[in-house]
């Protein structure tokens, strides 16, 4: 049990000394604002030890619903401490040994008191620092203010006035599942973003087959130009075995392979030479793959119709797939 237990002190010792806002001038609270806001209070609140409940869920009694600490601790319920006596009542006969140890129990529960309390504070301080007021506004007193308002009756207000997910975030997360990977990032960042993607898809109580989670990070691959023995391999695998777990394992397998054996020019893997990166091959939507360092999608200085300032060599995006041998002019 920590040593410190006022407001401030708590705050100060919490992984999220600032909760992330969940709102702003221009944005309003959604299910990914709420939810990492979840997430970061459950996090400062579980870190905060306390022998109540299970005993090994710290404080997170506090932030979450009932039903859901009572799934976590297999049944065991959080009973609220009560204040003790500021003077405990010793027996008659009480020994010297007693009495002294009588005291240390009432001040044990004196302190198991006052960090349940200031802990309330703390997370509810938290929050209204996070929270524009006109969002929860009507919990208040008029007087009062939020004193009497629970971090877990803000929390439940929030969530259920702004924490339904929409059609346009559903739309969202789909741009965000489907968002392009290359390396040298870790391939972990990929399957992290499939994961959240479908995680968000099960919030909104809808189910997306695993195989066509695999499907997307499939397509995500093949569009970086780097994997083509191993996405050959995949396509021939039956469809019952592209998993979502087969397919973190086949393609973290061709990863690995790849940091090993590509060269500075083709995977980004460079480590020193970078004059070797300079002489690679480039890429112009208009006239193809070039060799002048100078002359990309971004920097073409003869663009054809329909250009795309965007298209890379592992990228195309339907330009041209032709090689550009550039023919100096003839000297007069």
């Amino acid at each position: 049990m920590t040593t410190k237990s006022t407001p401030k002190d708590l705050i100060d010792s919490f992984p999220h000394s600032k909760l992330t806002p969940i709102a702003t001038a221009t944005t309003k609270p959604d299910y990914l604002s709420l939810h990492q806001l979840q997430y970061e209070i459950n996090d400062n609140a579980e870190t905060l030890s306390s022998t109540l409940g299970d005993g090994q869920h710290g404080h997170l009694f506090l932030v979450i619903s009932e039903p859901e600490y009572l799934a976590m601790t297999d049944g065991v319920p959080c009973i609220p401490p009560v204040q003790p006596p500021f003077d405990p009542v010793h027996a008659a006969n009480a020994t010297a040994p007693q009495i002294v140890e009588a005291n240390r129990q009432n001040d044990k529960r004196q302190k198991l008191f006052d960090l349940y309390h200031n802990a309330i504070k703390a997370f509810r301080n938290q929050l209204l620092e996070a929270i524009p007021i006109e969002y929860i506004e009507s919990l208040g007193h008029p007087t009062r203010g939020f004193n009497k308002v629970s971090p877990l009756e803000i929390l439940s207000h929030l969530w259920e006035n702004f924490g339904k997910i929409q059609a346009s975030d559903l739309i969202a997360n789909d741009e965000r599942m489907k968002a392009a990977w290359h390396p040298p990032t870790p391939i972990q960042q990929l399957f992290q973003q499939l994961e959240k993607g479908n995680q968000f898809i099960i919030a909104s109580g809808q189910v997306m087959d695993e195989r066509i989670i695999a499907r997307i990070g499939y397509q995500i691959i093949e569009k970086t130009g780097l994997f083509d023995l191993a996405s050959r391999d995949w396509r021939y695998k039956d469809e019952a075995d592209k998993t979502l777990a087969n397919f973190k394992k086949h393609f973290q397998k061709a990863n690995k392979d790849l940091a090993l054996t590509a060269t500075s020019s083709s995977a980004g893997y460079h480590t020193a030479n970078q004059s070797t990166v300079t002489k690679g091959k480039l890429y112009c939507w208009t006239h193809g793959i070039v060799h002048n360092t100078k002359h990309t999608s971004a920097t073409c200085e003869k663009q054809a119709l329909g250009h795309k300032t965007g298209a890379t060599l592992h990228d195309k995006q339907g330009g041209s797939t032709k090689t550009y041998q550039y023919t100096p002019p003839v000297p007069k």
